[in-house]
């Protein structure tokens, strides 16, 4: 989260506007309550898609992507986020991917870059 928010911030002061999940105020749980709060939010149960506020979550995820002109990945991330990128490359964003790997994956082919640390995209950003 910390590395997100650095990237978020210097990409502010470069004049950028940026939709970040750092700038959601439900993703700032304390440790201590994560598996409670995880459980209650995320629970599966039968009813899951009628959940008001994973429905506004997926509503507000979806409408970044949406109007973003550049998707960025920063390593390592969740499945979640790998989602996302597949729906960023549906629409036809720019894709950037920072971070060491793991291991290369195919779906990566969609990324138009690809950047090794934060600090060497911002490099480039800055010309």
């Amino acid at each position: 989260m910390k590395a997100v928010q650095a990237l978020t911030e210097n990409l502010q002061e470069l004049g950028h506007e940026v939709f970040s999940y750092v700038g959601d105020a439900r993703n700032f749980v304390p440790a201590s309550q994560v598996d409670q709060s995880r459980s209650e939010a995320f629970e599966i149960s039968d009813d899951w898609q009628k959940r008001s506020e994973l429905k506004k979550m997926f509503d507000s995820d979806l409408a970044g992507m949406t109007e973003c002109d550049t998707f960025i990945m920063l390593m390592p991330a969740g499945k979640g986020v790998h989602m996302q990128a597949g729906i960023a490359y549906g629409f036809n964003k720019h894709m950037v991917l920072i971070g060491e790997l793991e291991s290369v994956e195919v779906h990566y082919m969609m990324f138009d870059e690809w950047h090794k640390s934060v600090e060497d995209y911002l490099t480039k950003l800055r010309g």
